[in-house]
């Protein structure tokens, strides 16, 4: 009788200290991403002139940088500044987090690169806005590493 209170004690001990993990990780995980140093960074767009591209929420939450766009939510480029239409996302109140890509006029999705230091390549696959309204950029790395930057509108712009 002795060891089964022992399994029963050390099991429901184990699950809340499981359930305390994840409380106290939930709240501070958000701080522990990396940020994105405050300055200019261009686009490569790979030869897509500025009025083939549309920045556009994307539908949903299937597979982040793979959506299509909702067209209700669409930036041209060629009249809105990426900066610009980055705020103008920011500034609509959400509640939950939107995915944001580049299209192009055929709905396409593209991902434009840079070179970013001590990271290299970067493939930019779309931006993420919580619902906290923070800002992060979804990357893919050369060697596929997948992760977040948190970033703020103005560093962006496309390449000439």
């Amino acid at each position: 009788m002795m060891l089964s209170d022992f399994f029963k004690k050390f099991k429901y001990r184990n699950i809340a200290s499981l359930g305390l993990f994840f409380l106290v990780g939930g709240l501070f995980a958000e701080p522990n991403f990396l940020s994105l140093e405050d300055r200019a960074r261009a686009l490569n767009f790979q030869g897509k002139t500025i009025d083939e591209i549309f920045i556009c929420q994307s539908e949903g939450k299937k597979v982040f940088g793979k959506n299509g766009a909702l067209t209700s939510e669409c930036y041209a480029l060629a009249q809105n500044p990426l900066p610009r239409a980055l705020s103008l996302f920011l500034e609509t109140t959400r509640t939950e987090e939107s995915q944001f890509g580049f299209y192009t006029i055929e709905g396409k999705q593209i991902h434009p690169e840079w070179e970013e230091e001590g990271y290299g390549k970067l493939t930019l696959l779309s931006f993420v806005i919580t619902n906290k309204q923070q800002l992060f950029v979804q990357v893919l790395r050369k060697d596929k590493g997948y992760f977040f930057l948190r970033t703020i509108p103005g560093n962006w712009d496309r390449s000439e």
